[in-house]
């Protein structure tokens, strides 16, 4: 064969292949997931990758999206900003519809400029910072704002729990989440006429040497302790707490809420008081089955990560429904949903795209979550 045949020959091979990818991704929506799939945050990743992939099986066993199967493309975002954008800049070149992700507060903050300047939809499961609440753009979320959070634990802590003074802790690796939190907290308990003792931060690089937050927290008269970090590291701080004789009342944000939390804490978070939004109803039919199907998949119960990216993907769904399984017009058709049934009550997106639901104050007993108070959510969108 000649070198102008073997050119030939490659060029028209180069064609069937380019034609091949090209008819495959006609015949597919591409959906990219962000999170942390590894390091101390990766139970939320980890949880929420396994809960889209579910997701993305099911729609696809039913017909997929306007005639064409899903496919969910993950990414580790590593738990840096820097990795929250390699990952955001890997899945848009991979020609992604929309990105489901990131699954903590300060990575949604460091990748969604990339996704908004190539006008790609980021749908996160589970961020909630007050930062991107009433902004228009192409941020949505399926968690609410952390401030209807922290405001509902500090009224909590000061009128149903009667405390009068408080230290807080919180993880500044998470700052954009565990700031306003602590802001809101503080906010509303001061106004039950409760006092801040001491305010201790640490970060989740230098987490397990506790030597410092213990000192911080030596101070007479301290009725309680708000946790602001994830689940392996408030199950690790408690667990030195204890073993230093701290026997104060303990309430934490709903980050920590995951079932590594219950299982690598056991009797050491009992008691633990927490503010969440997502509370399954865990007789509910819808919930059960589900959480049948994600045991046999993955070996473990779902935590409300997991429950959060579930919905993140069928939210994502009915959105592409309306768009004919289209990017465009899909912020337009996310900002609409204002009925969707969730296994914890009717979730809606307002028009900036953020999340409404009751928060619930909930506590920890014998390794399960129990239902203390509820606080309906306000319609008006604050910072």
């Amino acid at each position: 064969m000649t070198s102008r045949k073997k050119l030939i020959v490659i060029f028209f091979a180069l064609m069937m292949i380019t034609g091949i990818g090209s008819c495959t991704r006609e015949k597919e929506i591409r959906i990219g997931f962000a999170g942390q799939l590894t390091g101390n945050y990766s139970d939320l990743g980890v949880s929420g990758r396994n809960a889209a992939a579910l997701a993305v099986e099911e729609i696809n066993a039913g017909g997929g999206v306007a005639g064409k199967q899903l496919r969910l493309i993950p990414e580790d975002d590593g738990n840096t900003p820097e990795k929250a954008r390699q990952a955001v800049r890997k899945l848009i070149r991979q020609d992604v519809t929309a990105i489901v992700g990131h699954m903590t507060s300060g990575q949604s903050l460091a990748g969604l400029p990339v996704a908004e300047k190539a006008g790609v939809v980021m749908l996160s499961p589970t961020t909630s910072t007050p930062t991107l609440t009433g902004i228009q753009d192409v941020f949505f979320r399926v968690q609410p704002s952390t401030v209807y959070t922290a405001e509902s634990l500090g009224r909590f802590a000061a009128e149903k729990l009667e405390l009068s003074q408080v230290s807080t802790i919180r993880d500044l690796d998470n700052d954009a989440y565990t700031a306003p939190f602590n802001q809101h907290f503080i906010r509303h308990f001061e106004q039950g006429n409760g006092r801040i003792a001491a305010t201790c931060t640490f970060s989740s690089q230098d987490s397990g040497n506790w030597s410092e937050v213990l000192a911080c927290l030596r101070l007479k008269n301290v009725q309680g302790v708000l946790i602001m970090a994830s689940a392996r590291d408030l199950v690790s701080m408690i667990q030195a707490m204890r073993e230093s004789g701290t026997d104060q009342v303990l309430l934490s944000s709903g980050w920590a809420a995951t079932q590594e939390m219950l299982s690598q804490g056991g009797r050491t978070v009992d008691g633990l008081y927490l503010a969440r939004t997502v509370f399954v109803r865990e007789h509910d039919a819808m919930y059960t089955a589900f959480k049948s199907r994600y045991q046999n998949r993955f070996g473990r119960a779902p935590s409300f990560a997991a429950v959060q990216a579930y919905h993140a993907i069928q939210v994502l769904a009915r959105a592409l429904r309306q768009t004919g399984g289209d990017s465009r017009g899909l912020a337009r058709a996310l900002a609409g949903i204002t009925d969707f049934p969730t296994f914890y009550g009717t979730l809606r997106l307002d028009r900036y795209g953020d999340a409404h639901l009751p928060v619930r104050i909930l506590q920890i007993r014998n390794g399960q979550f129990e239902h203390q108070w509820t606080t309906e959510p306000e319609n008006e969108n604050r910072k």
